[in-house]
Order: structure tokens, then sequence, then C-alpha cells
């Protein structure tokens, strides 16, 4: 009866164990960062990495986007991890956001946050749009 309870014990521990190392268990914040910035083409001290050859001189609407968003994660020392663009289909897209991956200082890990940059053609009173009143 012993070996058998102990068995079962033993069974019900490995389980938990495996789903901590699964689904629970993570790599520190740090390498989770620098993992993402060499994942997503970054270059030293940065996130966002090189454009793709030609839009370096690209001087339309799109290429300027680009590089504007691109020198913003850089200089701030983010991890983008995504791309907003104004449409999603045709060449002529513009980027007006990007997602960023931040360390999570309450909850531990990471956490992302979206910046996004846009012109409203109406003005906006406060936080609740004309739909609401």
């Amino acid at each position: 009866m012993f070996k058998r309870l102990a068995l079962l014990i033993a069974i019900f521990v490995c389980f938990g164990l495996g789903v901590y190392f699964t689904y629970f268990h993570r790599p520190p914040t740090a390498d989770i960062l620098a993992a993402n910035l060499a994942m997503h083409g970054g270059g030293g001290g940065g996130g966002g990495g090189n454009l793709p050859p030609g839009e370096e001189d690209d001087d339309s609407p799109t290429g300027r986007s680009l590089r504007v968003w691109k020198r913003w994660v850089k200089e701030n020392g983010y991890v983008s991890i995504g791309k907003l663009f104004n449409k999603c289909n045709g060449t002529d897209k513009i980027m007006i956001g990007t997602v960023i991956m931040l360390p999570d200082e309450v909850n531990g890990g990471v956490t992302s946050r979206t910046y996004l940059n846009v012109t409203l053609r109406k003005y906006v009173r406060s936080f609740l749009l004309s739909y609401f009143y």
C-alpha cells in the first residue's frame, strides 16, 4: 500500500514539475529582451535594426515613415516586436506605429506597449469621442 501511495505521489510531483517547466519557467527578462532584439534584426544598443535594401534612400512617405519609427525605437533603446500600418495591402502603406517589448516591473517578466502616431480629422475635446455624446 505504501509503495502505491509513494508511486502515486511521485507521478503527481513529476506531472506538476513538467507543467511548470513547460509553461511557467522562463529565462531572465534580460535574456528574453536580448533574444527578441537579435531575432528582429536589431543592432547594438536598441531595437529596430537596419532597413531593407533600397529603403535607406527611399524618400516616399512609406520610406520616411519606416526610417522615423526605426530611429525612434533605436534612440529610446526599445525592442520592437511589431509594426502598425495605415492599411493592410499595397506598397504605399505608411507605418503609423510600433509595438515594443518592455520589462514588466510590477509582475515580472515582459509586457508589450503600443505606440501610435496619427492625425485625426476632428478636434478631440476629451478621451470620450463624439460617439459617446
